[in-house]
């Protein structure tokens, strides 16, 4: 499954990239403007965090997703 992991931290790569081993992890928030590629179309699951604006034209340019993971930022992981 296409997963991609969007506002990722440099802390957080190490076990996210040990975790989901065949993930696309991306440093920049999610776009109408950056899920334009390729790439991202093929994306069945994204990650993003609670300020994300997810809308109507974001997951219209997704067409094989399947699920939409959310959370917030937290220094306890730190």
């Amino acid at each position: 499954m296409k997963t991609i992991f969007f506002e990722v931290e440099p802390w957080e790569k190490e076990l996210l990239q040990f975790t989901f081993q065949d993930a696309l992890l991306v440093e920049a928030s999610l776009t109408t403007q950056n899920i334009a590629t390729d790439t991202f179309k093929e994306a069945e699951v994204i990650s993003v965090f609670i300020n994300s604006r997810v809308t109507k034209e974001v997951i219209d340019a997704l067409p094989n997703l399947k699920f939409i993971r959310s959370e917030e930022h937290t220094s306890e992981l730190q």
